[in-house]
């Protein structure tokens, strides 16, 4: 689709205004996923390929304890979770090459064994706890006392700990900012194919309906522009000044006064102001001019 004049000026100013709203979108988004929110919850897979207690180490030194680890007999160890004195999970173990796995289920009735569960928790590290159940076992010969020292760590995979709550959280976040860029995205597409929709077209409406306006204006500039200096342009009907959000446009036959005015910024450095009124409107408009000769070359456009 190949837009004329007036429809590139409003484009670039929905652009200007949209692009950095879309690019601070699309780092927020990247930053989640790629750091902050998702490198907490990001669930790993344990595997058999490497021995599993580096894996677990390896996983807390990172700082990266969310994973998922497809378990097979495990045994209760008669250690229970409670919150509240109500049972909330207990505590299970199981062996990977003669070395034992720590894991508490959540579950309200613990069972003696359990033959295949994927567990996902967080992993903790809880001296206390792990010795206390090695103590356990060893005094009720469970698990002989020469297959334990050195075969276990004191790593609890922690189906309770899981961040549940906060992955939900941080998916929701994620989710809505995706979905504010696909608007934000839509909304600049729209604009994009329909330039009467841009909100700037709003005020044509007092000069009569939107796109017949813009098509006015789109050929005034192309065919009857006299005076072209930066973002200011002088047609037969219209005066247009763009800037990088907004675009003015001024229709010149409701202009009754013309002033030039000589001011001075805060530096001394001098300027010339074009203004423009029509007190029974309340039109009063104002354009700074660098050097005079372009303010008068303007003033001698818009009289014609």
């Amino acid at each position: 689709m190949k837009h004329k004049k007036f429809e590139i000026i409003m484009i670039k100013n929905t652009l200007a205004m949209m692009l950095p709203i879309m690019v601070l979108l699309l780092v927020l988004i990247f930053v989640g996923v790629r750091y902050s929110l998702f490198h907490v919850v990001q669930c790993y897979e344990l595997t058999k390929i490497e021995p599993i207690e580096d894996q677990i180490a390896q996983l807390y030194s990172d700082g990266t304890t969310s994973v998922r680890y497809n378990a097979e007999n495990l045994y209760y160890t008669g250690y229970n979770y409670l919150v509240e004195n109500k049972i909330k999970g207990a505590y299970y173990y199981c062996f990977e090459d003669d070395h034992m796995v720590f894991l508490l289920i959540k579950t309200k009735q613990p069972q003696n064994s359990i033959d295949k569960r994927t567990v996902k928790g967080r992993i903790v590290k809880d001296e206390v706890v792990t010795d206390h159940i090695i103590a356990g076992l060893s005094k009720n010969g469970e698990v002989p006392m020469n297959i334990l020292d050195g075969f276990y760590d004191s790593y609890v995979i922690s189906e309770p700990d899981f961040p549940y709550v906060y992955t939900g959280i941080a998916y929701i976040i994620v989710a809505a900012l995706s979905m504010l860029y696909v608007f934000v995205l839509a909304y600049v597409v729209r604009l994009w194919m329909r330039p009467y929709k841009n909100p700037q077209a709003k005020k044509l409406r007092a000069y009569g309906r939107r796109s017949a306006v813009i098509e006015q204006l789109n050929t005034e500039l192309r065919d009857k522009l006299y005076f072209h200096y930066h973002g200011i342009y002088v047609t037969d009907n219209f005066l247009v000044a763009t800037y990088w959000f907004h675009t003015d446009v001024i229709r010149l036959d409701d202009v009754r006064y013309l002033s030039k005015n000589r001011v001075e910024e805060r530096g001394g450095r001098e300027l010339y102001r074009l203004t423009l009124s029509e007190p029974e409107t309340d039109l009063f408009y104002e354009i700074d001019f660098r050097e005079e000769e372009l303010i008068d070359a303007c003033v001698d456009a818009i009289r014609g």
